[in-house]
């Protein structure tokens, strides 16, 4: 019987311990206190800014998007510098190494690009 008893205590002062975080972390959402992790979210994006890329890349050329995945010039970071680039640039230029899906650009880009 006291075995059963102290079962129920450990197990209150878990749930305790949990729904005092989750309520951190309302309060922390409904404050706008959140900004706190922002910094350490957005150096994980410029870590993988590259793989990120290549990412939608494939997503693009799954989905048959051939303009946006010939065309289209993104901002990625690579080896701590900036570039603009499509993905097809990116895929011509290697530095997908070999990530990037097969796919044939047969969009005039030269035609879309001199118009601006």
């Amino acid at each position: 019987m006291k075995k059963r008893g102290l079962e129920l205590t450990v197990s209150f002062f878990v749930l305790m311990t949990l729904g005092i975080i989750v309520l951190i972390g309302l309060i922390l959402l409904f404050t706008g206190r959140l900004h706190i992790f922002s910094g350490i979210l957005k150096e994980t994006e410029q870590k993988n800014n590259l793989d990120l890329m290549i990412v939608s890349c494939n997503s693009l050329s799954s989905s048959q998007k051939e303009f946006a995945f010939c065309c289209e010039k993104r901002e990625f970071e690579f080896q701590e510098q900036v570039f603009k680039m499509s993905c097809k640039e990116i895929r011509e230029k290697g530095i997908d190494s070999g990530k990037l899906n097969d796919f044939s650009c047969d969009v005039d880009c030269s035609i879309i690009n001199s118009s601006k």
